[in-house]
């Protein structure tokens, strides 16, 4: 491979993992989400924290 197919790849590659990490901060951080346990023990859709059940402790 020459040098501009490698300087290609790694720009492509650092966008798309660029663009993992700004989804994930929008959808999780941003928002602060939380995945929360139900009682038969299965994780149930993200919600809001704001809206979170307490947890049983």
């Amino acid at each position: 491979m020459d040098t501009k197919s490698k300087t290609l790849f790694t720009l492509l590659l650092i966008l798309i993992i660029v663009s993992i990490g700004l989804t994930y901060y929008r959808s999780f951080i941003l928002k602060d989400f939380e995945i929360i346990k139900t009682e038969e023990g299965t994780t149930s859709n993200v919600i809001p924290s704001e809206t979170a059940l307490p947890s049983n402790q």
